[in-house]
């Protein structure tokens, strides 16, 4: 069987809620240093929504790509209140809030998640998949499957997920029926060249090998010598980036993309969600 003509890939609803468990409790992991273990539950057993009321929280992806549609997740105020401190290093009150700032770390938090699982999704389908967050409130539409997710950690008290998912999503889990393969298009014959574009062409493969430093800018501040020396241990220096916001990859100090920070295998990593045009990255090259 030729690769053209071989099945896509495809994932059943409970292998790709499982994706999601694995990818939250390795960024927690990360997170707390500390281990989680994480129970599922797919189906009847989930059966029931969660409330409607000011107690829940809701987190609203979309999905493109090899995979499309929406899902939701929803849990208490408290549970949100200790996502969000996983990342804010803050003390969650016996009446917890939901503070503007715990609601950017809470969807800060959710966008590592996306990021590790998108990675994930790939590497099982063979395909890209992209995992927008939405925004923290609660679907338009009627859950197609439901599940459960619940943590238990030496570090905190069981917390709980509950997972929706829409009728599109779960339909493009399934393998669609094969297209017809369309013919292959006629060559095309290169007209001549300038000998000049073929130059650049070849200088410009003489660099390909070679390596640059790359590095990630999560904000900037400027800072007296005083406060510098003032700095010791335990010490927090804000910087002018919300938390909300993109960070930076730099090459060259110059800023050649941007995006959002994931857990990749125990590593920071960056997932690109905006791109400086190629003439810009050749430019950062330059001394």
């Amino acid at each position: 069987m030729s690769l053209e003509n071989s099945p896509r890939p495809f994932l059943s609803v409970e292998q790709y809620v499982d994706v999601w468990r694995q990818s939250v409790t390795q960024v927690i992991e990360q997170s707390t240093g500390a281990s989680v273990s994480a129970e599922m539950e797919v189906g009847r057993a989930a059966e029931a929504p969660p409330p409607e009321s000011r107690e829940s929280v809701w987190i609203n992806f979309a999905l493109a790509r090899r995979l499309k549609g929406e899902q939701g997740f929803s849990l208490s105020i408290a549970d949100a209140c200790r996502f969000a401190s996983f990342l804010l290093g803050d003390a969650v009150a016996e009446e917890p809030e939901l503070t503007e700032e715990r609601r950017d770390a809470l969807g800060e938090l959710f966008r590592q998640f996306a990021g590790t699982a998108a990675l994930a999704l790939k590497n099982r389908l063979g395909e890209e998949v992209e995992i927008q967050l939405l925004g923290l409130q609660r679907p338009v539409w009627t859950p197609a499957a439901v599940a459960a997710l619940r943590l238990t950690s030496p570090r905190f008290d069981r917390m709980s997920l509950a997972f929706w998912g829409s009728s599109e999503l779960i339909a493009s889990l399934s393998p669609s029926p094969e297209l017809p393969v369309p013919p292959p298009a006629p060559p095309v014959t290169p007209g001549p060249a300038s000998s000049d574009g073929a130059s650049r062409e070849v200088n410009l493969d003489l660099l390909m090998d070679i390596e640059l430093d790359a590095s990630l800018r999560f904000g900037e501040r400027v800072m007296t010598l005083q406060d510098i020396l003032d700095l010791g241990a335990g010490a927090v220096v804000e910087l002018n980036r919300q938390i909300s916001e993109p960070v930076e990859l730099l090459v060259g100090g110059k800023v050649i993309a941007r995006g959002e920070v994931v857990v990749v295998d125990g590593n920071y990593g960056i997932r690109v969600t905006e791109m400086a045009s190629a003439q810009e990255r050749i430019e950062s090259l330059r001394l």
